[in-house]
């Protein structure tokens, strides 16, 4: 019987359903831990950076985002 490694440190395909925005905040979630640093560099709101992490949380199946940057260190997503 083939077993899975769980989701959170299972490799994601590099086309894991992020949007190009969501893969902005998570870079920077990486360097920047503060929501309102975040989305003073991209110009948007607070809220809006709040649901694009809700948005990968849910894409990539993990529930924090430290969780989250260590799947895009794992996929090579972030450097």
């Amino acid at each position: 019987m083939k077993t899975h490694p769980p989701k959170k440190t299972r490799k994601l395909k590099p086309t894991a359903e992020l949007t190009v925005r969501e893969l902005e905040v998570l870079k920077l979630a990486a360097q920047k831990p503060k929501t309102k640093q975040i989305a003073e560099l991209l110009f948007i709101s607070p809220a809006t950076v709040e649901t694009h992490k809700a948005r990968i949380y849910k894409k990539l199946e993990v529930d924090n985002i430290t969780d989250a940057i260590m799947v895009g260190i794992r996929n090579k997503w972030i450097d």
